[in-house]
């Protein structure tokens, strides 16, 4: 083979200087979800039921998580993080007595694992999407020592790993109660 023809005194060279990117304008930081100390706060502060769910699930943030009611016979939808449909959490209905993560969670403290493929968990794993196909930390949240509320958590990477997440989740689902438990008293 022969060598390659030298390069030309007039052929242009490629310059290798990067250009300036066309949008200078800095990217705005992701939400920052509330610290702890700051969740705990909240839910202390709240006057009312509603006060405690909002400030337990914003405090749960940034993952996806839902608020059921025991309620009697069932375990009923009642809230969701922002970004899940309102209107699909109210019609979330768990039987109580069978079986479903709600009802493992009131019994045996929590439930870790996958959202079930079963009929009673299709409008939870409808809600949560493609959230409901990983890991759920489910727990409940007691005032004066029975079952109030039942918290489902998302275990999504945002929340830094299960363990971290189910500490996060416990410890707000305690203090939770403990508000819970104020309201009631203040009434």
């Amino acid at each position: 083979e022969s060598p390659p023809p030298p390069i030309e005194e007039d052929e242009p060279v490629l310059s290798l200087t990067r250009s300036k990117p066309r949008h200078t304008a800095p990217l705005p930081p992701p939400p920052e979800p509330p610290a702890l100390a700051e969740s705990l706060e909240e839910l202390a502060k709240a006057h009312n039921a509603d006060e405690v769910v909002t400030a337990l699930v914003a405090g749960l943030a940034p993952a996806p998580a839902l608020v059921l009611a025991v309620r009697g016979q069932a375990y009923e939808g009642r809230a969701g993080s922002p970004l899940i449909d309102a209107q699909g959490v109210r019609r979330i209905r768990l039987a109580t007595g069978t079986p479903s993560v709600a009802e493992t969670a009131v019994r045996q403290g929590y439930y870790l694992g996958t959202l079930p493929l079963t009929s009673a968990h299709g409008a939870m794993r409808e809600v949560l999407g493609r959230d409901a196909d990983g890991e759920v930390y489910v727990t409940q949240v007691s005032v004066s020592n029975r079952p109030s509320l039942v918290v489902v958590i998302a275990l999504v990477k945002a929340l830094g790993g299960s363990v971290e997440a189910t500490r996060k989740g416990g410890e707000l689902c305690r203090a939770a109660g403990h508000a819970l438990e104020s309201v009631v008293v203040s009434k």
